[in-house]
């Protein structure tokens, strides 16, 4: 609790300015009007109005009818705390909160690090016919190269057009869309588990030039690898 800073914040708007920039991870909600009212400020302090980052709330109220709970809950409240407020119950309060954002925090990190794709075809392995799979081992083994289609397909015995159908048929993506993904998948797991330069990074996923790799990675994650690292390694750390 002593690391963390506690503005005080007189309304619901400023409180949504403050969060937005400085990135709170839990905050207060003291009211002393049912839940309801607060649709009539003209203001909704939870989830969808505003918020960049939606923090973990808890709402404080001197109203005990099980409607506003459950409003608030709905609204995307963490906890309820009827007035007056014991100390402990406060505390144990916060860390319970602090504890739910933690792990929201590092479940929207995974989501940035794992290509569901790329997951969804792992999980599929098992079904897939022994070239295609060698050709997965392959070109996750030699990613850092320049891989193409034909020495892949030549590395599973295959004749280039069949194997560039048969790719296509089982894994449902071109062979260079599937490289692509892949070469990105280990520049975003380089980017968090490592500290390499950006340049390094690049040249062991395979890009030629760190300047074509920050192109191409900014194209696909809608931010470049410096700030994409910056923003993963933010928050919960503990993401393997």
């Amino acid at each position: 609790m002593g690391r963390r800073k506690i503005p005080d914040c007189d309304s619901g708007r400023w409180f949504a300015s403050i969060t937005n920039a400085a990135g709170g991870n839990g905050s207060f909600a003291d009211y002393g009007c049912p839940v309801a009212g607060i649709q009539r400020t003209g203001f909704n302090p939870f989830p969808g109005t505003g918020f960049t980052s939606v923090p973990a709330i808890i709402v404080i109220s001197g109203y005990a009818e099980f409607d506003y709970v459950q409003q608030a809950l709905r609204l995307g409240a963490v906890n309820y705390l009827l007035k007056p407020i014991d100390k402990q119950e406060l505390l144990k309060a916060v860390d319970e909160a602090l504890r739910l954002e933690e792990e929201r925090q590092r479940y929207e990190k995974l989501e940035k690090l794992a290509d569901p794709v790329l997951l969804e075809l792992d999980l599929q392995a098992a079904t897939l016919s022994d070239p295609i799979r060698r050709a997965f081992i392959y070109m996750a083994e030699h990613l850092h190269e320049s891989v193409t289609m034909a020495q892949t397909a030549a590395h599973v015995h295959l004749n280039a057009s069949y194997f560039s159908v048969l790719f296509k048929e089982q894994i449902g993506l071109s062979f260079s869309e599937y490289l692509h993904r892949l070469r990105i998948q280990r520049a975003k797991e380089l980017l968090l588990h490592s500290q390499l330069t950006i340049a390094q990074i690049g040249e062991r996923s395979g890009y030629r030039t760190d300047k074509y790799f920050i192109k191409v990675f900014k194209a696909t994650e809608g931010v470049s690898p410096s700030r994409y690292r910056q923003q993963m390694r933010k928050g919960p750390q503990d993401i393997h």
